[in-house]
């Protein structure tokens, strides 16, 4: 027992704040640093062997490396002499936090719920630091969290943490035990049984799931002010742990919002395969909310929506050529549109009318599988005809079928379809049959009300040309339907050949997707056929987009404009739309058109989406985005294009558990497509589960061995993985897949050059951008291009060739495309200020033109540049730094390049605390960078901030670490030259 007053190890005791199981808890100065310390001291019968001691002294030890505002600093960890006693005492120094617990704060404040949220937010966050580090808490409950004076909890006692990393151990320890469990055995129970988890209570190996059962327990008590599993005893608590349901949290709290009682109810899963996987997705789940808080939406839409910083790096599909540093917003549509590899269907209803028609498949009774397509083909015909009456709401055979289930979409009778059409609506459903008659068609249709069973229609129409029946057809259903003052001049579909109508069907079936490149090869079929078919030259020009192959694609968008004359009057609007978005990058313009679109066919799918996507990117309203997918999703489940766009923004906002949820979905919908298959296991690796990630794609490679999309995403597994060695090998089998394309070639120096500078080459990136440079010119594609160019200006930048950065960027500037001329003036004048009457009015009007065409929620970013041209103008650090900070915050523009280059500027200018962030985060944080020349000077600058700060066993190790990873390299650059005069001085 120690006294206020009394000395002990170099502290002074001021007071005891407390006692627990392990030991008694007291306030004291560091009489070295001159600060408030907190000394958990620790009782001596805790530990009754020399095994057992010094396995918790490598718990504390790894439990001190958890660095949050969140949680309780542990400063160091040793013993000293009691001075009454002369007995050793071993003891904890941690952070003093002036505060309360939390139960003493919610019962003092009784904060509301929008309050609770936030401060639940901010303990998840310091759970998932500790998680980071596998260390598991393992007694989370309000008497372990205090709340500080700025009202901000901190989590105390991670030095009970158990470390699931077996090296921590020594040989002879059982890495599966800790010393938690040890002390059970001693006869006391670790952790508090009312917030134990199911596994806990079993005494089974616990992982971080266990802390977020706790979690949840200790969520439920905040927002209703009790137990979910309270009891008289503890035995009976612990039963009802593991075997008793508890009452849903807006039972006791009628006030709590359906996504809060969602996150508790999944945290509070007895199997931990059904939990939370990560605590990072209960944060973003949690930080969602709260912001749905903060901008007055509490009662949200779906228990799905979010809005979530910015996107962590991702390893799914991704454009040729990469981002371009400080203007990756040259095209945010464009990565917005080109991550969305997968959609299945144009049209689809969203609400039955009263007056609606429920359109079935035909069923081939030809006996020729050659014309198996009409089964699908008929009816979008009809549904693109029919359409055109405005007062007749359209149902498509897409979403009778979504009704059944996936083992029932096949196998379905007439009946069961007429009660699925019930249930959407319909009053009418128009079903048949087409046959062959010698080199005829002839197709069977009848219509008949669902209601009654009576048949409206039976009509037979016999020719040799599936458009001239069906528009014969068609009229003959207006009519009894009495529409036909809407059905003038029926023919309204794009191609006059059946034949080209087929190819495009089916190349529309791999569009959606997500196979590109069979469903361009389809529409070239199609337009081979007939010249003049506009859909197909629109289709193809969105494929060359999402491939990344931009200028290729704006080629098709104006010859689909040529020929759209001939096109229905949504697809023709939807063009126009397109070319805005693709062609002249005007997005505001683009972003009416659809919003006017959507108000004319508010039942389409495709233009829904398309809108909330737009919403996004722009508007940046996240909870809106998603909601204008759930009005799709609701009736449309199945919608491949949907559900890939909606996983997608889900990653896009870090949300990996629900993106994987969705693309699971999507996998189910498109089997035997690779795309859906490459998007999900991309999730899997960006939410850290590298075994089915890796899974996954090995698997693909061995179906597919000639993907490029695929050998791309092992590429960028192992470059993350620092395996530069391997990725060469697939870096070689990348160009041997397409060894004439350019697109494929620039591609494969691309990769070469991360190789080099893993491996710590540094001049074979000039000739690998000499080649880039090479093949963008041969494509002539503006988007390449650009990058070519100023990826070079990137590599003599790193070399330290001003005038050479200049030259090339310049070039790029002249090449690139409008939005990417806001680059090269902020690099003009950050090489050198004198250039700044040159380049400022190119850069002024670079930023006019784009506000021109851009949604003003979005000039945020330029405005950022703009304060970052004029700080480098004029000397003025705070500017330049302020305006970096400005652009890091904005969810488009967050590139690791912007991120290192901020950090480098910090460092110089003594901005210690916030660079070390800025460089923790490429390291090992959520925006870690797979770029071999970022990541590793990171760890320079890591060491270069440590140096200047006096941390010099922290600085030799940074170091240190550089040249394990860059044993030799071929050119002496600057930060190396540095980095070893650092080292020989904190060495002599």
């Amino acid at each position: 027992m120690l006294e206020a007053g009394q000395n002990f190890a170099h502290f002074k005791i001021e007071r005891k704040l407390g006692e627990g199981g392990m030991g008694a808890v007291y306030l004291a100065e560091d009489q070295k640093l001159r600060r408030k310390v907190a000394i958990k001291t620790l009782t001596g019968d805790m530990f009754d062997n020399a095994e057992r001691l010094e396995r918790f002294y490598r718990e504390a030890k790894t439990a001190a490396q958890v660095s949050n505002a969140y949680v309780t600093a542990i400063y160091d960890i040793g013993k000293a002499p009691d001075a009454e006693t002369g007995e050793e005492t071993d003891y904890i120094v941690m952070e003093y936090v002036k505060g309360r617990s939390l139960a003493d704060y919610i019962k003092d404040e009784k904060p509301e719920l929008q309050r609770l949220v936030t401060l639940a937010e901010k303990i998840a966050t310091g759970v998932a630091a500790a998680h980071k580090l596998n260390i598991v808490h393992r007694d989370i409950k309000p008497d372990n969290i205090l709340i500080d004076e700025n009202h901000d909890p901190k989590i105390l006692d991670f030095g009970l943490a158990k470390p699931l990393d077996p090296i921590l151990f020594s040989k002879a320890a059982d890495s599966t035990e800790s010393i938690s469990q040890d002390l059970t055995r001693a006869g006391k129970i670790m952790g508090t049984v009312s917030y134990m988890s199911p596994e806990q209570v079993k005494g089974e190996n616990v992982d971080t799931r266990s802390d977020i059962f706790s979690f949840g327990i200790l969520l439920y008590r905040m927002a209703t002010g009790e137990m979910p599993f309270a009891s008289p005893t503890q035995v009976e608590t612990m039963a009802k742990i593991l075997e008793s349901s508890f009452e849903p949290p807006r039972g006791k709290n009628e006030n709590i919002p359906p996504e809060l009682e969602r996150v508790i109810t999944k945290c509070l899963q007895k199997d931990r395969e059904d939990r939370y996987q990560s605590s990072r997705d209960l944060v973003l789940d949690l930080r969602n909310l709260r912001r749905q808080y903060d901008s007055g939406v509490s009662d949200t839409i779906s228990g799905i929506t979010q809005s979530i910083p910015a996107r962590k790096k991702s390893f799914t599909l991704q454009l040729r050529g990469g981002a371009v540093a400080v203007v990756i917003l040259a095209i945010v549509a464009i990565w917005y549109f080109g991550s969305q590899s997968d959609g299945s269907g144009g049209q689809g209803g969203l609400q039955a009318q009263t007056n609606a028609l429920a359109i079935l498949g035909f069923e081939n009774k030809t006996g020729e599988n050659d014309l198996d397509w009409l089964e699908t083909g008929l009816p979008e015909i009809l549904l693109t005809d029919l359409s055109q009456a405005s007062e007749l709401q359209i149902i498509s055979q897409q979403r009778i079928l979504d009704c059944f289930e996936v083992d029932k979409k096949n196998s379905h009778t007439h009946e069961e379809c007429i009660d699925a059409a019930k249930t959407l609506g319909a009053t009418r459903l128009l079903s048949g049959a087409y046959f062959k008659l010698g080199d005829q068609i002839r197709i069977d249709a009848r219509l008949e009300d669902v209601n009654t069973g009576t048949i409206i229609l039976g009509e037979k129409v016999v020719g040799d040309d599936p458009f001239v029946l069906v528009d014969s057809l068609t009229k003959k259903i207006a009519t009894s339907l009495n529409l036909q003052g809407d059905m003038q001049g029926v023919s309204v579909f794009a191609s006059a050949s059946p034949e080209a109508y087929k190819r495009y069907h089916l190349g529309m079936e791999k569009f959606w997707a997500g196979e590109h490149d069979a469903a361009v090869a389809l529409f070239n079929q199609a337009l081979a056929i007939d010249s003049s078919f506009a859909l197909a030259y629109m289709r193809i020009g969105m494929s060359n987009v999402f491939n990344g192959k931009q200028t290729e694609g704006a080629k098709y968008f104006k010859l689909a404009q040529q020929y759209q004359d001939g096109l229905p009057v949504r697809d023709r609007s939807l063009l126009d739309a397109y070319v805005d978005t693709w062609v002249n990058q005007n997005f505001d313009h683009a972003f009416t058109k659809i919003e006017v679109l959507l108000g004319n066919y508010s039942n389409d799918a495709e233009i829904r989406t398309i809108y909330a996507l737009f919403i996004d990117a722009f508007k940046r309203d996240t909870v809106a985005s998603f909601a204008q997918m759930d009005t799709v999703l609701a009736t449309y489940p199945t919608f491949p294009f949907t559900l890939s766009t909606y996983a997608q923004i889900l990653a896009t906002h870090n949300n990996y558990e629900r993106a994987i949820e969705v693309t699971r979905k999507l996998v189910e919908v498109t089997p035997d497509a690779v795309a859906s298959k490459r998007q999900l296991a991309g999730y899997y690796l960006a939410s850290d589960r590298e075994d089915e990630a890796m899974e996954m794609y090995r698997e693909l490679h061995r179906a597919h061995p000639e993907n490029a999309e695929v050998i791309e995403n092992l590429i960028r597994f192992h470059l993350s993985h620092h395996e530069p060695a391997m990725a060469r090998v697939y870096v070689e089998k990348l160009k041997a897949t397409a060894p004439d394309d350019p697109y494929n070639l620039y591609d494969y120096y691309t990769y070469l050059t991360q190789v080099a500078y893993w491996e710590g080459k540094f001049l074979p990136p000039l000739e690998y951008g000499q080649r880039r440079i090479e093949l963008a010119e041969a494509t002539g594609d503006a988007n390449l291009l650009f990058n070519a160019y100023n990826n070079m200006a990137s590599v003599h930048l790193r070399l330290g060739h001003p005038d050479s950065v200049l030259h090339y960027g310049e070039i790029g500037d002249r090449k690139g495309s409008a939005n990417q001329k806001l680059a090269y003036p902020v690099l003009a004048v950050s090489i050198d200020a004198g250039m700044q009457d040159k380049v400022r009015p190119m850069f002024k009007q670079a930023i006019d033109d784009f506000k021109s065409r851009v949604p003003k929620d979005f000039w945020s970013m330029v405005d950022a540049l703009d304060g970052m041209f004029e700080g480098f103008a004029t000397a003025d650090t705070t500017a330049i730094l302020t305006a970096y900070e400005d652009l890091l915050a904005q969810a488009n523009a967050n590139s690791s390049e912007d991120r290192f280059r901020c950090g480098e500027l910090m460092v110089r200018f003594g901005w210690y605390d916030k660079a070390a962030v800025l460089f923790e985060d490429l390291v090992s944080g959520e925006n870690e960078t797979s770029n071999g020349w970022r990541h590793i000077l990171s760890i320079y600058w890591l060491g270069v901030i440590a140096d200047e700060t006096g941390d010099k066993a922290e600085a030799i190790g940074r170091f240190e670490n550089v040249l394990a990873l860059w044993p030799k390299v071929d050119v002496e650059v600057k930060e190396m030259q540095d980095l070893r005069e650092r080292l020989a001085r904190l060495q002599s």
